[in-house]
Order: C-alpha cells, then structure tokens, then sequence
C-alpha cells in the first residue's frame, strides 16, 4: 500500500503534557539557582564591604597610635569614615595597649566582624569582640608592695593561660589624668612616672592570645613623697630631737637609727604620727646614723630621707 502525498503531512497543534512539565521544571531550576546565586553573591559583596571597612578602621587606628607611650586612641579616629551601611564601634575592653573593633551591616545586623590587635592581628574575623574565643579571666587579689616618690609597685594573683598582664594607675578613676600603665609577663609590676602625694588609682588585666580579660577591682594606693629638711638637734649628749617637713599624704613616719651607715645594725626604730620626735635617747659612745621614711593609709613606704648622723662621746 502506498501513502498519497496528504497523508505524509502530519499537523501537530501544541506541546503534550510531559513536554510542559519538562520545561516548567527546568525554568524552575534555573530560577533557584537563580536566586541562590544572587542571594550568596549578595552576602558575600556584604561581607566584604564589612571587612574592607574594618581593615580601613585599623589601618587608621595604628596610623593614630602614640608610639611615645604605645597608645592607641579610645575613640575611632577622625580620619576614618565607615561606608554609608557599616557601622563601626570601639569596643569597651579596648585600652591604650590594645583595641578591638566591631562592624555591623545596619540593613542587615546578623552580619558583623570584628577586628583586634591582639589575636590574628589587622585580619577582619567574622564574630564579635565579646564573642571571640579564649579571653583570660581576671587578677585577683591586686595590692601595692611598695613605692618610691615616682613609683608604686604592684602584685596580684596568676590567670590561667595569660601571656602577660597589662595595668593602669591614674589619679582618678576614669583612666584620663596622669595614668602609668605597664606591661609585663609576671603577677609582679612598677608603675613608674607618679606624682608624689598623690592618690592613684590601680587595676590590672590578663591578656591571652587573644585578647586582653577584664580589669580588675580598683585598689587605691598614693605615691609617698620623701622625708625632706629634716633638722637635727643634740639635746644632751646622748639625747637628739628630730623635725622634718610634713608629706603629701603621709599618716605617720618611721625613724630608723643604726651605728652604721648601711644601716645593716639598727638599734632602734620610732614610729610617730607627727612631722617631729622631741626626744630620742642614744645608746653609748659612738655615731649614730639616722633616717625618716613617710607611711601612706596604704600601709606604703615612700624613700628614706638623707641619712642625718651624730656622735656620742
């Protein structure tokens, strides 16, 4: 049988059923990916943006920095500008020896980095500066073990896992007036550059790999001055009276007498809560060498005064 020319011609009207699912499914998938696609490429122009900011902000926040004292400003600095969406803070464990940084994208807050010059140093960290692992707990038991006129020595207990601890004393409680700080690996410390009579304010923090750990309790301590113009008078021949300047914050005075000048062989020593001493009886012939050291409510000794010396006959 053979098929006339009409019946070769075949007229198809539209697609089946199975070719439309097909291709709903495939602009389906190519929606998805589509949107996906968008979506993490989206994030991801986000995320660097955050991170280009942060970098930007610690390259001011070194480029401000007292190399004088090793101090970075408290306070993001002028000279940098955040994008219009970043926002950028300082956070508040952040110190003259350290900062860290904090970046949030304000349209969209559950993207936040933050930066730190402490661990992994000028690399934006997704997280935040409270969030970031391994921060050290704090020293306890900080007290003053001594102090000169410039100076006041500092101990506290040992933080597990800290690399070293960093302190302030200040003479008031913000940290912002004549502030020492220091830097050590020990639970042991000077402050150095005091002002004499003068009460300071002490705290101490561990610092870990990374980052430095709360400050701890202030303690209150004052630089003693030294004994100065004391005036030495021989009442009898084994018998002085002693006067001197009062000090700055000083509650009483020591007076030490030696027959040496090491004074390695103290014979006597006088305690008084006044800036004199109307009588001191000596021992037998020989010199006798004497020096006065103010006392703070502290318990803290300031220095010795000039060593004052007499003769017995």
């Amino acid at each position: 049988m053979y098929l006339t020319e009409n019946d070769r011609k075949v007229t198809r009207s539209g697609f089946t059923v199975v070719e439309l699912v097909v291709v709903i499914l495939v602009i389906a998938i190519i929606a998805t990916i589509t949107v996906v696609g968008y979506g993490s490429w989206r994030r991801n122009v986000e995320a660097s943006l955050v991170k280009s900011d942060l970098t930007h902000a610690a390259t001011a926040m070194q480029s401000a920095k007292n190399f004088a004292d090793n101090g970075y400003p408290s306070t993001l600095p002028a000279t940098f500008t955040a994008s219009d969406n970043v926002q950028i803070t300082v956070s508040d464990d952040s110190s003259s020896t350290g900062y860290c940084l904090d970046a949030i994208l304000i349209s969209n807050p559950s993207t936040h980095y933050f930066i730190e010059s402490y661990f992994n140093p000028g690399v934006p960290t997704e997280g935040t500066c409270a969030t970031r692992p391994g921060l050290p707990s704090t020293p306890g038991a900080l007290a003053a073990t001594g102090s000169t006129t410039s100076t006041i020595s500092l101990s506290w207990d040992t933080v597990a896992d800290a690399s070293g601890y960093e302190g302030q004393c200040a003479s008031d409680e913000a940290y912002t007036q004549n502030v020492g700080a220091i830097s050590v690996a020990g639970t042991t410390g000077q402050v150095t550059g005091l002002q004499s009579g003068t009460l300071y304010y002490c705290r101490i923090r561990a610092v870990a790999a990374a980052g430095p750990g709360a400050y701890s309790s202030i303690s209150s301590m004052t630089a003693p001055g030294s004994v100065l113009s004391v005036v030495l008078t021989k009442t009898t021949n084994n018998t002085i009276s002693l006067s001197w300047d009062p000090v700055v914050g000083a509650v009483s005075y020591q007076i030490q007498v030696a027959i040496d000048s090491g004074f390695n062989s103290v014979q006597a020593v006088y305690n008084t809560t006044t800036n004199n001493h109307p009588s001191i009886v000596l021992g037998g012939s020989g010199t006798y060498y004497i020096r006065i050291r103010a006392k703070t409510s502290t318990g803290v000794y300031g220095l010795y005064s000039v060593t004052k010396y007499v003769t017995v006959s």
